[in-house]
Formats: structure tokens, C-alpha cells, sequence
């Protein structure tokens, strides 16, 4: 199941050959078996070009361009220098060498007769990948590529290769391109939007026998879900526009999710809203009771661990609002300012505007003498006194690293100082969400009229589990 991309490239020709090229991406050891039985162990370099060596393939992409005077010298900044691209497999689904041998093959089907093409595999990641860098103009007529280099177009090329390889292809494809920061964010493990919705329905299934009763947990849980075959939608709690499943990935269709609420029969002890919701309440209460005061840093760290059960205890507190999904994506805003606060020793309000008061005055005092010394080099320079304007030059350009900090320092106490009345009024709005949700729970169990949470075919676990919540609430275990 290939996966294609490719776009221009804006880093240049050297530097997306030597990203390609890597040896320690590229080098592929492996046994293999002579006619006579014997194992050896071979190494080889996936690296090949077409219309060009892998060695000397910038100078030959320089050469291309000078020869038809699509570049002046070696200026390579205006235009397109060259195009990067990859097509991905998945994990175990075919070895090194088929994936070199296909990417090759496609590249000469693509490209062969008219471009320099390089040809890397990377082998050093659990999925072997490989990298196209094609020169932007042709050796044939000298004209540029442009609209030839829309990919996705030759996606059904991919897919023919493939499957005259014997690789399975995928009819229908899930997911689209996903920005830098939410890719990063998902491989270091950090919430995203998208992460969060797949969260909440993996909870869901995991609570429900039927399809009906998923999407009865997801309304609890403040979603809208419409799973008719020809919208198959969810919408997040206060978001302004629905979430196809289909881009959330292939095991979040609907058909799919049926699938896996089927499968959750098999399982012997099925987990209930109301065990989740018990736990995550109480953690969270013990947190707001136990804050040490009522100051801007207790306040800040309470709502950072609040936030934490969130996100372990889906579900536990009905429809979260759009603003904490917002704060539980961006938590590494929270994390900058704990340590902020705990690296400069402040706690309250009053000691962080003082603080930043005197670090806007530091930055502008640092600004305007790096200025100084910038005009005077300027001026000495045009005089012709080279050696004081570029001694000038040097100082006001060692003050810039200092400015970069003490602004990253004056983001995060505003961040901090900004954030106080609201993070107050988020964690009482947590203390009071488990009692919404208790009287939420009890207006369904009279709807339904016997008193019981109907599940499928009456799996157990879930017996009357808002009166366990309401003999809780009587016990005190909610403060408000």
C-alpha cells in the first residue's frame, strides 16, 4: 500500500541529495544464499540515478541548467532547483531491495526518458521509504517541470507497479496530509485535535455492545455523530464543523467500528462510564482541595495535573469545552510556564508583572545599544575603517542570542500572567462538571424508565451505576 508525495524543494539541490543519499539511511545489510547453499552476509547502498551518477549528481543537475541558461553560474536561489518526493510502504510489507526495485522502476516509467533522477532507499526506520530528487529542468529540451510533478496524479501508476509486484494496493485510501507541528506533536506523544476525537471513540467502543450505544456515549460526552454511509461525521464539543472519520484512519470507519464493537463481547470485564467517571472525579477533587494557597503558580501546576487525568480518563466528565481540548493540545504552553515560574521563583501575580516589567526594560536597553553599535560599524565601514566596523558589527551581532532568550523569557511570564483568572475559572468549572454530569446520567436512566442502563443484550457491569453515583455524592465525595 505505497504511499506518494512530492513537492518543490526549498533547502537546494546539495542538501536534499545529502538528506537522500545518507549512508547510514541508505546501506542495506542482508544474507544471502550462493548456488551452492551457502549463507554470506552482503551489504549494498540502495542508491541509484537515472540520466545521472548518485556521485556527482549536483554538478550534472548544475550543468543541466547552465547548458540550457536556466541559471546563472551556480546561482540556484531563484526558482525551483529541484523536486524532492518519497513513496512510503508499510511496515513488513515488502523488503528493502522490492521497495528499491519498484522505486526505481517507477522513476524511470515517471521521469527516465527526459530528467536526472536520484534514487534513495532508507532502511534505517521500520517502514522502508524511498526519496526522489529530481532535477527541475529537462536534459532533453531544457524546459521546466511543473504541473508533471503533481504526484498525487501518479498515484495509479504507484498502485499498477504494485500490484505487478504482487503488493496489495488500497482501494480506498484514509487520512490526508497532516501539518509539521501536529506530526510532531503525534510522533513525541503530545495531544493533538485529531488525537484527542480518536481518543474519545476508542472509549467509547470500548463501553459498548452496539453502534447505537457508541453513539450514545459519544453524545454523552458532548459529540454530535452522524454515521450514515454517506456522511460518516463526528463533531467535537463546542468545534464549529465536523470531523470525517475517514481522516481519522481506516479503523475509524463506521463500518470498521462495528466491527470492533463486536468484538467487545469477548470481553470479560467490560469497562463502565461509571468507574471512569468515579476515579477521575476524585483525583481531580483531591487536587483542587489539596492546592498549598490560592497563588498564580499553585493555581497554574492544579490545572496542568487536571488536565493530566483528562486525558487518561476519557469520558469521566461528560462534554469537556472547547477551551480545555484547546489547553489539553497546547499543554506544553502550561509545562513552559511551571518551569518558568519555578526556574525564576515566582508564585504570584504581583512578582511575576515586576519581573517582567524589568525584563522589557533589560530587552529594550539591549535593543537599543545593539542598534548603536550596528550604525557605528555601518558608518565606520563606509569610511573605510574595516577593522573597528567589523569589531562593532561582532558585538551588537553576540547581544542577539541575548535578546532571542529574554523574549522567550517575557512570552512566557505574559502567558503566565494572562492565564490566571482563567485557569481559576476552568477549575471550577471541573469541580462542578462531575455534578452536570451525575444529573445528565440520572435524566437518561428516568427517560429509559426502568431504572437501567440498557446495554445491547445486557452485558454485565453496567447495572445501576448513577445510583453508586448519587449514594457518592450524598457521601460527600463531590465538593463543590
Amino acid at each position: 500500500m505505497p504511499v506518494t508525495y512530492m513537492d518543490a524543494s526549498v533547502k537546494g539541490i546539495r542538501h536534499e541529495i545529502a538528506y537522500a543519499c545518507d549512508p547510514e539511511k541508505t546501506l542495506y545489510v542482508y544474507e544471502s544464499k550462493d548456488h551452492r547453499g551457502t549463507v554470506s552476509q552482503r551489504r549494498r547502498n540502495l542508491v541509484t540515478g537515472i540520466n545521472c551518477s548518485p556521485d556527482t549528481a549536483e554538478e550534472q543537475f548544475i550543468r543541466t541548467k547552465q547548458f540550457w541558461s536556466r541559471v546563472t553560474g551556480n546561482d540556484l536561489t531563484a526558482g525551483i532547483p529541484c523536486y524532492h518526493g518519497y513513496i512510503s510502504f508499510e511496515e513488513g510489507e515488502a523488503d528493502p531491495l522490492t521497495v528499491h526495485g519498484i522505486s526505481v522502476e517507477f522513476a524511470e516509467r515517471s521521469w527516465g526518458k527526459d530528467c536526472e533522477v536520484v534514487i534513495a532507499t532508507h532502511v534505517n526506520t521500520r517502514n522502508p521509504h524511498s526519496h526522489f530528487v529530481v532535477n527541475s529542468v529537462r536534459i532533453s529540451d531544457g524546459k521546466k517541470l511543473h504541473h508533471e510533478m503533481n504526484l498525487w496524479k501518479r498515484r495509479s501508476l504507484a498502485d499498477r507497479i504494485c500490484r505487478e509486484h504482487g503488493l496489495n494496493v488500497r482501494e480506498e485510501r484514509y487520512g490526508r496530509k497532516v501539518s509539521r507541528s501536529a506530526y510532531e506533536a503525534e510522533k513525541a506523544g503530545r495531544p493533538t485535535l485529531k488525537g484527542l476525537i480518536r481518543r474519545d471513540i476508542d472509549y467509547a467502543v470500548r463501553c459498548s455492545f452496539t453502534l447505537a450505544e457508541m453513539v450514545n456515549t459519544l453524545k454523552e460526552m458532548g459529540y454530535s455523530a452522524d454515521l450514515a454511509a454517506e456522511r460518516e461525521t463526528v463533531r467535537p464539543p463546542g468545534a464549529s464543523y465536523d470531523y470525517s472519520l475517514k481522516l481519522l484512519g481506516k479503523e475509524y470507519s463506521a463500518q470498521r467500528l462495528a466491527q470492533r464493537i463486536l468484538e467487545n463481547r469477548d470481553r470479560p470485564d467490560p469497562v463502565s462510564l461509571s468507574m471512569e467517571r468515579d476515579e477521575a472525579r476524585g483525583k481531580i477533587d483531591d487536587m483542587i482541595a489539596g492546592m498549598r494557597d490560592d497563588s498564580l503558580y499553585s493555581c497554574v501546576r492544579t490545572y496542568r495535573n487536571c488536565l493530566d487525568v483528562i486525558v487518561s480518563h476519557p469520558g469521566a466528565f461528560g462534554a469537556v469545552s472547547q477551551d480545555i481540548r484547546d489547553d489539553i493540545v497546547h499543554m506544553d504552553r502550561l509545562n513552559r510556564a511551571i518551569g518558568f515560574m519555578e526556574r525564576e521563583g515566582l508564585s504570584g501575580r504581583d512578582e511575576l508583572l515586576t519581573y517582567l516589567d524589568s525584563k522589557k526594560a533589560e530587552h529594550e536597553r539591549l535593543r537599543t545599544r545593539r542598534d548603536m553599535l550596528r550604525n557605528r560599524g555601518k558608518k565606520e565601514n563606509m569610511r573605510g575603517e574595516r577593522e573597528e566596523g567589523n569589531a562593532h558589527l561582532i558585538m551588537a551581532s553576540m547581544i542577539t542570542p541575548e535578546l532571542r532568550e529574554i523574549r522567550k523569557q517575557i512570552r512566557d511570564a505574559e502567558y503566565a500572567a494572562d492565564c490566571r483568572n482563567d485557569v481559576r475559572r476552568k477549575l471550577e468549572s471541573l469541580r462542578q462538571r462531575g455534578r452536570t454530569a451525575d444529573i445528565a446520567q440520572q435524566i437518561r436512566k428516568e427517560e429509559m424508565g426502568d431504572g437501567k442502563l440498557l446495554v445491547g443484550s445486557g452485558g454485565p457491569g453496567r447495572e445501576d451505576s448513577a445510583g453508586r453515583d448519587r449514594d457518592r455524592g450524598e457521601a460527600g465525595g463531590i465538593r463543590s
